[in-house]
């Protein structure tokens, strides 16, 4: 019988299902998972930083399941967390809301996914650089940064995720492109900002 593959649309929705209890901790999250890969795991947790539905106090565990995800892609090993980590309470019903809503965002994003440029999405030494800014893009993430700062590395790890997860080559140079130019403008900045930062010296 022919292996038909799950839309990355209905492992959100599927999610969703799993999730809709009001409270529940991070072990039973992890649980709720199931055997997905890294990849995914990056993607279900950097999607919620580009919607438009608050993160009240999740950004910091969001932003560590991508780090950690963003590594396991590069390195091979297991999601680990602290324990202390894993009795984290979470609410259920908002995290239910969260991944219906990106649901949503993936039926439209699966139009243009596909497939292609295999030099890019089959190289493993590509893989290795793409966990790796997916790591540096949840640190990014996870660190208490005003709003709306946190849109550029977390569109940077939903492209990488998506390129991985689908052998998408082109969204892997996207998710490339969006990094040079994040970087780019954060160096702008700094070197902008040099003779103000140098004055509190």
């Amino acid at each position: 019988m022919e292996h038909v593959k799950i839309r990355l649309s209905d492992q959100f929705r599927a999610l969703a299902l799993e999730c809709e209890q009001e409270v529940l901790t991070m072990r039973e999250l992890i649980t709720a998972l199931g055997i997905r890969g890294h990849g995914f795991i990056a993607l279900l947790f950097s999607i919620p930083f580009i919607l438009p539905i608050p993160l009240p106090g999740l950004s910091m565990v969001f932003g560590l399941f991508v780090f950690v995800s963003g590594l396991g892609v590069t390195f091979g090993f297991g999601l680990w967390l602290p324990n202390w980590w894993m009795r984290r309470t979470l609410p259920g019903y908002f995290l239910s809301r969260v991944f219906r809503t990106a649901a949503k965002l993936m039926q439209k994003i699966e139009k243009i996914l596909r497939p292609r440029l295999f030099f890019l999405s089959d190289s493993v030494w590509m893989r290795a650089a793409c966990g790796l800014l997916i790591a540096l893009a949840g640190f990014i993430l996870a660190l208490p940064l005003p709003p709306g700062t946190n849109f550029p590395p977390a569109i940077v790890s939903v492209l990488l995720a998506l390129g991985i997860l689908e052998r998408d080559g082109l969204f892997l140079i996207a998710g490339i492109g969006a990094f040079v130019i994040n970087l780019s403008v954060i160096v702008g900045l700094l070197i902008y900002a040099r003779p103000w930062l140098l004055s509190f010296f």
